[in-house]
């Protein structure tokens, strides 16, 4: 891994790879649970997660393999950009982690 600082991270358990995590065709992936604390990462990518969000309701999405899902609500979705920090704003999804 060329990415030292997220290497370390990963060793010391305060980081959690995401990259075998189920993932939109969108590219954002679907957390089986969130930790509050750690950082987040992209592993095999060397890619930090930006943010984080929170399903509030459910919501259907099309998947990696081209299948439709309804995500229940309370479902955790993580980015490698910015796009849950305006969640604010929204009555669907809750921004609760942000780098």
């Amino acid at each position: 891994m060329m990415n030292r600082a997220m290497e370390k991270k990963l060793a010391k358990q305060e980081a959690i790879d995401v990259s075998d995590c189920e993932r939109t065709w969108g590219g954002i992936y679907v957390l089986p649970e969130y930790v509050e604390g750690v950082d987040y990462c992209d592993a095999v990518q060397e890619a930090w997660v930006w943010s984080i969000g929170k399903l509030l309701v459910p919501e259907e999405k099309l998947m990696q393999d081209r299948s439709l899902r309804v995500l229940p609500a309370g479902t955790f979705l993580a980015s490698l950009d910015s796009r849950f920090y305006s969640a604010g704003e929204s009555k669907t999804i809750e921004c609760v982690w942000l780098r």
